[in-house]
């Protein structure tokens, strides 16, 4: 079957590809040799699925697939008309920014650098920018005047932006906040090498903003996540990181054919009082990406005089495009397990781990460490929830990069573990809760980055719904052991931490608390109807307490709690926080005088 120009044309409008995507693809296949998908992408900067739509509507006119993409021979001729005038430089779009001019001594010494780049972490969003993107950067913040004798500060640094700015301009300070400490050690020995005014700072965004840094910054740059998520949280502490008159540079990409998640983006400005002064369309160009061309823009910000409420911004799904579920626990305190190293520390732990001569001890969400080695020496054994292995000789030893999550945990851990012990400081508990399973534990050692009594609210760092307070209510005791200043972990964390020992709380001792009587063995019926579980759980309270209580009575019980019937129809487990809140209130008012969670 032949075709013609025209037909492809006519084609090419019927399947709604826009013509200039058209023309972009067609010059790059006419100028450039050896030409990969990859490379296509990059230079078009158009997402790999529009790509692959274009190169399927010139199937015919193509050589036949191979490594590289190429035009055959007799339609180079008819492609050239079409276009008219081709420009070997389509992509050149920035004719403002000559990277050849004066720019050897950058591009030498940065090319070196960008090598020694630890390879890019998926999970944290990690892709690598070009060396052309790099020096791009600078020369873009060269020309807006922000180089000289200013304080910037980086969020997030994979591609050592930060380098190229202290080569080549000539800032008052740079500072780097980062979560992976191989991206902040990498930067820091450049920096003390080359005596560039470089300070790194370890940091999961997730979690905090370090207070000594805010208000500080006359420049805030920033590649965020690929996410409407990640964005809105790295926008929000650049915002706290502004001194007045400060200006936001951020990149963000989306694909051409979802121009609802630029919509979005833009609702994240409004929101956080932020407004686009300049937009430099398919500035930044990636390595991967594909989805999205490998490419983003790169937006210059200006904070509106309207005020920022900087309240605590609740992350309610993951920040990282790469996010996957196995990694659960690990995006509890994202990719960095902290371990105990300080010895005095180390031993009264043992103490504490040794006072009822266990002969295993499980570990969750925790690096292989001293702590562990000296309960080796011990004789202890040492269950791995996460590898699932079972540690018995003191010469083990673990990458614990490769570390597997196994989610949810298999059968055969549903069983009591003598002691469990979370040795990393953990930020959510609700996943961890969830996956542990709890009331299998005899004991738990927990570590948390803040304090907190059981049966309260005022847990401020530590991400905890009313389901998990009420969990750990009724099914356990907990006392304070320790607080662990941040030296005591390698790496060091950012603020004291708490450990805490939970012992299991026997049913029996909550007969003289009526509402947490009940409570608790709603939650052991967690599979049942609420309105049978209820009504069971009510009677066998009267009963403990030498009270004979009918069904009928129950019922009138349940009445009374005024709770609406498409809740009393949900299965206990089904029960959302709001739902939970209403059965804990209807029980404290109906059973007024008592002790209410």
């Amino acid at each position: 079957m032949h075709l013609t120009l025209e037909d492809l044309l006519n084609s090419i409008a019927e399947s709604g590809i826009q013509s200039q995507n058209f023309r972009a693809v067609l010059t790059i296949l006419l100028n450039s040799e050896n030409l990969t998908m990859q490379t296509l992408i990059q230079r078009t900067r158009l997402p790999k699925s529009l790509v692959i739509k274009i190169l399927k509507q010139l199937q015919m006119f193509l050589e036949p697939p191979s490594q590289y993409i190429r035009v055959k021979p007799e339609n180079i001729e008819t492609f050239l008309e079409y276009l008219e005038e081709v420009q070997p430089d389509y992509l050149q779009r920035y004719d403002w920014i000559q990277l050849k001019d004066n720019e050897e001594k950058l591009e030498s010494f940065f090319s070196e650098i960008i090598e020694k780049r630890p390879p890019p972490k998926r999970s944290l969003d990690q892709f690598d920018a070009t060396s052309d993107t790099v020096v791009r950067r600078v020369k873009f913040l060269e020309r807006e005047g922000v180089l000289a004798g200013t304080k910037i500060l980086f969020l997030g640094d994979y591609d050592l932006t930060s380098i190229a700015v202290a080569v080549k301009g000539s800032p008052k300070e740079i500072h780097i906040i980062d979560i992976d400490p191989e991206v902040l050690s990498l930067i820091q020995k450049i920096a003390d090498d080359c005596q560039f005014p470089i300070k790194t700072h370890h940091q999961d965004l997730r979690l905090d903003f370090p207070k000594q840094l805010l208000s500080s910054f006359d420049v805030v740059f920033t590649d965020p996540p690929f996410t409407l998520n990640g964005a809105k949280l790295f926008l929000l502490h650049a915002l706290r990181a502004l001194a007045p008159q400060g200006t936001i540079y951020c990149c963000f990409g989306y694909s051409p054919n979802n121009l609802n998640v630029g919509i979005q983006f833009q609702e994240i400005f409004n929101e956080l009082g932020l407004v686009a002064r300049t937009i430099l369309e398919n500035f930044n160009v990636y390595s991967k990406a594909q989805s999205i061309g490998s490419t983003s823009h790169l937006f210059k910000l200006k904070p509106t005089k309207i005020p920022v409420k900087m309240m605590p911004f609740q992350i309610g799904h993951p920040i990282y495009s790469g996010y996957r579920e196995k990694e659960e626990l690990i995006q509890l305190i994202g990719p960095v397990r902290y371990r105990l190293i300080q010895e005095e520390l180390i031993a009264r732990i043992m103490n504490e781990l040794l006072k009822d001569t266990p002969k295993s001890i499980a570990f969750l969400n925790a690096p292989f460490g001293p702590l562990q080695r000296q309960l080796l020496t011990k004789g202890i054994s040492i269950k791995d929830i996460e590898t699932e292995t079972i540690r018995e000789e003191p010469t083990y030893r673990t990458n614990i990069a490769e570390i597997e999550i196994v989610y949810p945990p298999s059968s055969k851990f549903e069983s009591s573990y003598e002691s469990l012990v979370v040795e990393s400081p953990c930020f959510n508990l609700d996943p961890l809760i969830e996956w542990i399973k709890l009331r299998f534990c005899k004991k738990i050692f927990l570590m948390l980055p803040d304090q907190f009594e059981a049966t309260s609210e005022n847990l401020k760092t530590v991400e905890a719904s009313l389901w998990t307070r009420t969990l750990l209510s009724l099914f356990w005791n907990w006392n304070l052991i320790l607080s662990i200043p941040p030296e005591a972990f390698e790496p060091h964390f950012i603020q004291t931490a708490y450990l805490y020992e939970g012992s299991f709380l026997q049913k029996e001792l909550l007969v003289t608390q009526p509402n947490r009587y009940i409570l608790r063995e709603l939650f052991e019926q967690p599979t049942k109807m609420l309105l049978n579980a209820l009504r069971e759980a009510i009677i066998r309270f009267y009963e403990k307490n030498g009270v004979q209580f009918t069904k009928n009575q129950s019922n009138e019980f349940i009445k009374n709690l005024e709770l609406p019937p498409e809740v009393l129809h949900l299965r206990v487990q089904q029960l959302s926080d709001d739902e939970l809140k209403m059965i804990i209130e209807g029980l404290s008012k109906k059973l007024r005088g008592t002790e209410a969670i």
